[in-house]
Order: C-alpha cells, then sequence, then structure tokens
C-alpha cells in the first residue's frame, strides 16, 4: 500500500486544489497517512502571498525532508510559480526540477506523481480538457468539512500594486457549466448543504465556451440562475467578490432567491482614494459606496464582510482616520484587517514612504476593535430573527454553525442531527 500526506497552505482555491489531489490519489489506490505513519508521497501545495507564507513553506519543507527521507516530495502551489525559474526553487529547497508545479500547472501534478512516483505513462481517470483549459471532476468525498467549496473559477489579472497572485495564477480560466452542474449534483449526492463557490477572481468567472474568456459579473448571475433550479440544493455561497462585480443582475437574484445566502465578502483595502490609487485598485470610494448602498436598499439584511490593510505605503494617520469613518459609515458585519506585507516580487515593495512595524500594529489593533464593535452592532440588529445554521460543531444537545448571514451561532437541540446539515436557529 502506498501512503501519502498533503500539506496545504493559504487560500480556499489551494485547498479545494488539494483536495483534488487527494480524490485522485484515493480513487487509485493510495491511503492518505494517518498523523505517524511511514509516507511515500509528500505534497506541499503553497502560498506565496507574502513573504511570511513562503518563510513558512520553506521551513515545512526543510523539517518534512529531516523527517521522511525515503518519501517523495512534490512542491506546487504559487510558490514556485512566483518564482518562474523552477532551478532557483530546486536550489533553494534542495528539490528535483521535476518535481515542482506552479499552482497554473495543478492539474498536471497527478499525472507527474503517476508518472514519477508510479511509473506508469497512463492519464488517471477523472481528467477532462476542453479546448486548452483543464478542470478535474472527481466525484466529491464527504470528507471532514462540513461545507463544501467548488472552485469555478481560476486565475487573476487585476495586478493590484501589493499583491502577486497574477504571477502565480495569471492563466484566466473557468470551469464550464456542465462541470459545475455536474460537480454540484455530485456534492448534494454525498450529503453536502452549503456549497461556497469560489476561484481566484470569481467576478471574472465566464460562460464563454472554453473556458478561457474573462467575465465583468454578468455571467456568474446567470451561472447561478441555473445552479438554484438544482433539485436538492440547500443553499448556494459567494467566496469573495469585487465590488465592481456585483451586478445588477445577481442583487436582484439575491433578493429573490433563498437560495443564495444573504452574504458578499467585497475587500475594500482602504476607505483613503490616495491609498485606492497606490494600491491600483479598480475603483474610488464613492464607486463603493454606491454599489454597496443599492445592496443594502434591495437586502436591508444582507451581511457585508471586507478585507482591509492597514499600514500600506504611503498611509498616513490621516488616511487610516479616513479608513475607519469609511468603514462605520458603509456598515460592514465584519472587518478582516491585515497588516501590508512586503513582498520583494510586489511593485508596492518599492515605493517609498514605507509605514514602520510598531504604526502598522497599532492601525491593526485600532481598526480589529472597530469590526468588534460593528460586528455586535450587527448582530444586535438580527436579534431574534430567525436563521438556518450549517451545523459544524456538536456537543452533546449544543450545537454550532455558520449561519445564510456568515456569523456562527449557537444552539441547543434534542433532534437526532448531523455535522453539515441546515437547522433552523433564532439570532
Amino acid at each position: 500500500m502506498n501512503f501519502f500526506k498533503i500539506y496545504t497552505l493559504g487560500c480556499k482555491v489551494n485547498q479545494v486544489d488539494s483536495r483534488e489531489l487527494k480524490n485522485f490519489l484515493i480513487e487509485n489506490g493510495w491511503q492518505e497517512a494517518s498523523k505517524n505513519q511511514k509516507v511515500n508521497l509528500i505534497i506541499v501545495n503553497s502560498c506565496s502571498v507574502t513573504m511570511t507564507a513562503i518563510s513558512k513553506t520553506r521551513k515545512l519543507i526543510t523539517r518534512l525532508k529531516k523527517n521522511n527521507v525515503n518519501a517523495k516530495i512534490i512542491l506546487t502551489g504559487c510558490y514556485p510559480r512566483v518564482y518562474l525559474q523552477k532551478g532557483v526553487v530546486s536550489k533553494q529547497q534542495k528539490l528535483d526540477k521535476k518535481m515542482i508545479l506552479g499552482a497554473d500547472e495543478i492539474s498536471l501534478s497527478v499525472s507527474e506523481i503517476k508518472r514519477t512516483v508510479l511509473r506508469d505513462n497512463k492519464q488517471l481517470p477523472g481528467s477532462q480538457k476542453k479546448n486548452g483549459s483543464e478542470f478535474k471532476i472527481s466525484p466529491p468525498f464527504r470528507g471532514g468539512r462540513a461545507r463544501y467549496y467548488l472552485k469555478i473559477q481560476d486565475g487573476c489579472n487585476q495586478f493590484c500594486s501589493y499583491c502577486v497572485i497574477p504571477y502565480a495564477r495569471d492563466k484566466m480560466i473557468s470551469k464550464s457549466e456542465d462541470e459545475i452542474v455536474q460537480e454540484l449534483k455530485e456534492a448534494i449526492k454525498v450529503g453536502y448543504q452549503e456549497i461556497i463557490l469560489c476561484g481566484i477572481h470569481l467576478g471574472r468567472f465566464s460562460l464563454k465556451t472554453g473556458g478561457n474568456g474573462i467575465g465583468d459579473g454578468e455571467d456568474l448571475a446567470r451561472l447561478l440562475k441555473q445552479l438554484i433550479k438544482i433539485k436538492g440544493l440547500g443553499r448556494i455561497r459567494l467566496s469573495s467578490i469585487e465590488v465592481n462585480e456585483v451586478s445588477d443582475e445577481l442583487i436582484g437574484l439575491m433578493q429573490k432567491s433563498e437560495k443564495i445566502c444573504s452574504h458578499l465578502h467585497i475587500s475594500l483595502q482602504s476607505g483613503s482614494d490616495k491609498i485606492l490609487k497606490l494600491m491600483r485598485r479598480p475603483y474610488t470610494k464613492r464607486d463603493f459606496l454606491l454599489r454597496v448602498s443599492k445592496i443594502k436598499k434591495m437586502i436591508p439584511e444582507i451581511a457585508l464582510t471586507t478585507d482591509v490593510i492597514v499600514g500600506f505605503p504611503g498611509e498616513t494617520e490621516q488616511d487610516f482616520q479616513e479608513t475607519i469613518e469609511f468603514i462605520e459609515k458603509v456598515g460592514f458585519a465584519k472587518v478582516h484587517v491585515f497588516s501590508f506585507s512586503s513582498h520583494e516580487k510586489s511593485l508596492a515593495s518599492r515605493f517609498s514612504n514605507q509605514v514602520d512595524l510598531e504604526s502598522k500594529k497599532q492601525r491593526a489593533y485600532q481598526l480589529r476593535k472597530v469590526s468588534e464593535r460593528l460586528e455586535q452592532s450587527y448582530l444586535d440588529s438580527m436579534r431574534g430573527k430567525v436563521a438556518k445554521i450549517v451545523i459544524e460543531k456538536i456537543d452533546g444537545q449544543r450545537v454550532t454553525g455558520r449561519s445564510e448571514y456568515y456569523h456562527l451561532l449557537t444552539t441547543e437541540t434534542k433532534r437526532a442531527i448531523k455535522r453539515g446539515q441546515l437547522l433552523k436557529v433564532r439570532f
């Protein structure tokens, strides 16, 4: 019996890619190793969004090589793709160049594993290729997660000045509608009640034949319109989307359908027009406010969550206060706060007026306090209202799960229930 272990760093899309690799290996006779079991194969699915993430990847590989001297190690994900010359990564990590695959080559990883580990050039089942774009179709296993992440898009070409993702995943591809429907039905069949549509740049999902088009938000709404008709579907959640890609059609669809969660995660990044311009974000404060105001007008109870970077180069105390004021004006239900982490490959790493570490820490602390207050305000506004949670944790009669509004809620029930099930509760 061949045993494998997959280590995943970074975003939900990386987690989906790792799940696909795991499913393929299991389908082909491999077994996932337990905690202290010896392995034949290790796959490290890396992240490169910050230098901290790269450092974690490097340290992990060093530790794995030391503790698993006889195992083959494959490095994939964004780290080797950002550093385009595989020889550089190979030398740094002392790995065979053939065992290093970029994030855009994730669909090749299985074939590479087959060739280098199993000594067999036969193509693995489940891989479908259409007009140059490749997504793996693999029946979902009912694993440890309560919700199912369905990757429908990959790639980004926005090139924000702080981000290196376009260097790692520059090829914009979308899964076909038929493939998405097939995977969704399979996920429902094995018991998933909440499906989360995800992608590197979700709003750019395209229905164009071949999967190589770039959408503008309209195609995503058209896809959703078809998916909510599928029998047995509990509900769908969108992962993260840009404000300029939340179309009127999408808002209208969310307003009418209980099958789509009343939650949108829309990254703001800064509440200062000066900083937004330096970041190369595709909107101004006014653009952002106009769109979210329309969303809230049509769906008053919707939970809007966001990401904000503090300490971006050139951010003054005044810029930071503008951000706080704007966040409060929008009335987000939660803010995910990140201190700017300079990545040597990003444009922003070469900007002057870098903010000192202590200022970043102070601003992050202040903004997290604002987020706590806004979150409590949102919860208070929903008090007594009915929601549905997907059960994530069961402790006797006490259950905890995430509502359609994104927040975790806890209740007690005497009903026979299981993880992943939908349950009505009150805020």
